[in-house]
């Protein structure tokens, strides 16, 4: 199939169409021939195209730069509340963390008392034997001696 070279818009050039009209069929038309007004069309179309798409193109830069700064805002809202959310979370598990603590450390403390009063009892018992055996020794001491 016959190719036709177009300019860099793509539109007919009516020289080259001319020529390769002519090369390729082995006929000669003119400027003002019928045929060459499919080149006109052409290049009217292209032309209407080429508007068409700046316009859309346009249209298409305005609404992404809104929807851009809109998507944009939205991201710093989501962004601050789950900022706020990570942050309540850190708090009530620090909360609960604390809590549990302060359970283990209650425990504790009481099970020291426990140990405390079994101490004082146990030093008692050895401070009362200590002193039965001191009387008993000084007696039998105070009983030989005499």
């Amino acid at each position: 199939m016959p190719e036709l070279e177009f300019d860099d818009d793509f539109r007919i050039s009516y020289e080259k169409a001319l020529a390769s009209i002519s090369s390729q069929n082995g006929i000669a038309i003119g400027k003002d021939d019928p045929v060459m007004c499919v080149a006109t069309l052409n290049n009217l179309y292209l032309g209407a195209l080429d508007n068409v798409m700046k316009h859309h193109g346009r249209a298409l830069r305005e609404f992404m730069g809104e929807s851009a700064g809109e998507m944009a805002k939205t991201f710093d809202k989501e962004l601050s509340g789950f900022a706020e959310t990570l942050k309540k979370m850190a708090l009530e598990n620090l909360l609960v963390e604390l809590n549990a603590h302060h359970m283990a450390m209650s425990a504790f403390k009481e099970e020291m008392r426990g140990l405390a009063s079994g101490t004082k009892l146990f030093c008692g018992i050895a401070l009362g034997t200590s002193l039965f055996v001191l009387i008993a020794v000084v007696l039998w001491l105070v009983r030989g001696v005499l």
